[in-house]
Formats: C-alpha cells, structure tokens, sequence
C-alpha cells in the first residue's frame, strides 16, 4: 500500500515539474500555492499564569517582553578612550598595486554589500579603471552616489 501511495507521489511529482520546462509561471504559481502565511497569534501564558485572550493583549506581552531583553542604553556616559595604544607597526603593511588588485581579484562580487554599502563588484571595477594612473577616470563619491551605491 505505502508502495503504490509513494509510486503514485513520484508520477504527480513528474508530472508537475515536466509542466514547468516552458512555462516559468506555471512553476512560480504552483511555488506560491504551496507557501503558507500564518496570519494569526498564538495565545502566550502571562506572568500570573493566564493565557493571553486578545490579539492586544499578546502584542503587549510580547512588547513588554522585547523592551526587556532589548535595552536602550545611556550613551552619554561612554568611556572615553584617551590612549592610543597598537602593537603593530605601519611599516609591516604593504598597499601595492599588484596585493591590493589580488586581494580584490579575490573577493566574491556576488556578496552583499559591506557597512559602507558597495558591492565587491563595484570595488572590482572601479580599481580596474584607477589602477592605470589616470585620475580622471577614477569614479568619486559623486559617482558612487549617482548609480545607487551609497
């Protein structure tokens, strides 16, 4: 029996992906029946034992809880740090031309964005067009800024 129910998933599984070979919106239609959005809230135990009865009452159990564990700190009270003290020295590091365009070479351009919003890609090509000594050709802020990347 198990059998014949797992040959019989099998032919519908077969069937429905030969489906999708030439038509693409056959395939994302058949994705988005099979996605499942929960729209509704889990009754949560309070503190005194009851079970929350009201969407609201959830969201401030919830709010209430986050606000704990999440704490705004005082940053008006932050250490000041009055001595600068590194134990390397700036004549171990080499920036030449040909060790930064490896290191670059070497990044994934398919990653996301670093903290300062540039792509890998970006930072690939823009040294490519630096690298040959002409300023001019260099991309700045304002054209970093003009195709989105900042």
């Amino acid at each position: 029996m198990n059998r014949a129910i797992r040959k019989e998933e099998d032919e519908k599984r077969k069937q429905i992906l030969a489906g999708f070979r030439n038509n693409p919106k056959k395939f994302d239609a058949y994705m988005r029946s099979k996605q499942t959005v929960k729209d509704n809230v889990t009754a949560l135990r309070k503190d005194d034992g009851e079970l929350t009865r009201t969407d609201q009452e959830t969201v401030d159990l919830l709010s209430a809880y986050f606000k704990e564990v999440y704490t705004v700190e005082d940053v008006t009270k932050l250490p000041v740090v009055t001595e600068k003290d590194f134990d390397w020295n700036n004549s171990d590091l080499n920036f030449d031309e040909t060790t930064v365009m490896e290191k670059l070479q070497k990044l994934n351009p398919d990653k996301s964005p670093g903290s300062d919003g540039i792509r890998p890609q970006i930072f690939q090509s823009v040294f490519k067009i630096c690298s040959n000594g002409q300023e001019s050709d260099c991309y700045g802020e304002k054209d970093l800024q003009k195709y989105g990347h900042r």
